[in-house]
């Protein structure tokens, strides 16, 4: 149910506890200029897909908590409301945190639906939601989303409603789920629109009856999706003239209630065919709503503390044919410590050498790291050496054009050149080369 969700905290005390927390890892830090002599620095952390920024006045938290049950991979199975509670006490337990004082700024709820007509079909012929039109998603093949605009013609972010092929979606190449499976959901960027469900903090997203509003909310939303039902064209006269887009082009820019009564017409037509599809779609989200809520109702979660909690992984989501551990493209070495789709070591898995082989670590990691380098940031902490060590195996990757190891290959394989370069060769690139002779690695 719960998917995206962005969450604010103010308060310096439960910053601290959870920024300093060991299950987060280094992401990235970042400088920007606010005035001629104001500048900001923000710094970026990671707990599997969760982004942890620290701002000088708070913490940004924003991840999807559905892709986190996870394991960071997807969110393309059923997230039920059980589920949804049990991952925010899992996240709250393992960061310590004040449920009370994490504020939502954004949330994304939704549901996945396995329709009989192809996905592609209903997305194409997808058409209003209220009087907002649907409008072709960059993001997603076969996705729309549907929101108001303001006067300067900017998105209101509001109220968003998004509908997508989630079976055609892949992440990291792969697609875990039915290829015809749909999605419907309902996001928004103000907390205007949540707080008036009830929902202000994160300690309100594990209160059962919320979930039930939420139910609610989203039959409503769908009930007023506009589908042209092409399946039904040529079955009757009156109704095809409302299967024209065309049609209700005129009646959006026709008097005040035109479009809200032709509207009500078409859909009294619609009904008198049980195959329709606006019937079959809305009794898939509903059957669905149906089943989260007894399981909800049955007593299979409390709104108890859940210490110690293991988040069940079912194993048809788990990347099975994955090997349990990868070598690192550039490094050669065996990546441990980091999500199985990683094909190069990440400042977590470099720390995971310091911590469990400094041998290896000190011949064939921290040798990456230049003189120069080294002497500027003497006495800083690790991580800040663990970074820049995956920084200089991320350029390796991404720009083997300046790899000096590449170049050593090319020599071995060619020769030498009739002229000698080594004395252009700057210090550091010179002693990079020199140590890699002396420790016999071979980068793929």
């Amino acid at each position: 149910m719960i998917d995206y969700l962005k969450i604010a905290i103010f308060d310096p005390d439960l910053i601290d506890k959870v920024w300093n927390n060991p299950l987060l890892e280094y992401f990235s830090e970042m400088k920007k200029r606010i005035t001629t002599d104001e500048i900001t620095q923000t710094k970026k952390k990671s707990y599997r897909n969760l982004i942890f920024e620290k701002h000088p006045n708070c913490l940004i938290i924003t991840g999807s908590i559905h892709k986190f049950f996870n394991e960071g991979i997807h969110n393309a199975n059923d997230l039920s409301f059980v589920n949804s509670i049990k991952i925010i006490h899992f996240v709250t337990e393992n960061l310590n945190l004040d449920l009370s004082k994490c504020i939502i700024q954004n949330l994304e709820f939704g549901l996945n639906i396995l329709p009989k007509i192809a996905i592609k079909d209903i997305i194409n012929w997808l058409k209003y939601h209220e009087r907002n039109e649907f409008n072709k998603d960059p993001e997603l093949q076969y996705s729309k989303r549907s929101q108001k605009y303001n006067p300067d013609g900017k998105p209101n972010n509001y109220k968003v409603i998004k509908a997508y092929a989630k079976g055609q979606q892949k992440f990291n190449g792969r697609t875990y789920t039915d290829p015809n499976t749909g999605r419907f959901e309902v996001r928004s960027k103000q907390a205007k629109y949540f707080n008036k469900l009830g929902i202000y903090t994160l300690a309100d997203l594990i209160k059962p009856d919320i979930y039930l509003t939420l139910s609610n909310e989203l039959i409503k939303e769908f009930e007023n999706v506009l589908i042209l039902d092409k399946q039904l064209q040529g079955k009757d006269k009156k109704l095809d003239k409302f299967l024209n887009q065309d049609f209700w082009e005129d009646c959006i820019n026709g008097h005040r209630n035109m479009f809200a009564k032709q509207k009500q017409t078409y859909f009294k037509l619609v009904n008198s065919y049980p195959e329709n599809i606006h019937s079959e779609l809305k009794q898939l989200i509903k059957s669905k709503l149906d089943s989260f809520t007894t399981e909800l109702k049955t007593g299979a979660i409390s709104t108890a503390s859940t210490k110690g909690l293991k988040v069940h992984i079912p194993k048809y989501i788990r990347m099975e044919n994955a090997p349990i551990h990868t070598s690192c493209k550039v490094t050669g070495l065996t990546i441990y410590d980091q999500r199985p789709e990683t094909t190069n070591l990440t400042a977590r898995g470099v720390k995971w050498y310091y911590e469990n082989e400094p041998e290896t670590y000190k011949k064939k990691l921290k040798s990456l790291l230049t003189e120069k380098w080294l002497i500027r940031h003497k006495g800083e902490p690790m991580e800040n050496y663990f970074s820049e060590i995956y920084h200089m195996i991320r350029n390796k990757k991404m720009n083997p054009k300046n790899n000096t190891f590449k170049s050593y290959q090319i020599l071995e394989r060619k020769g030498l050149k009739l002229f000698s370069t080594v004395e252009l060769l700057p210090p550091e690139k010179l002693k990079l080369i020199k140590n890699e002779l002396q420790t016999k690695i071979v980068f793929v």
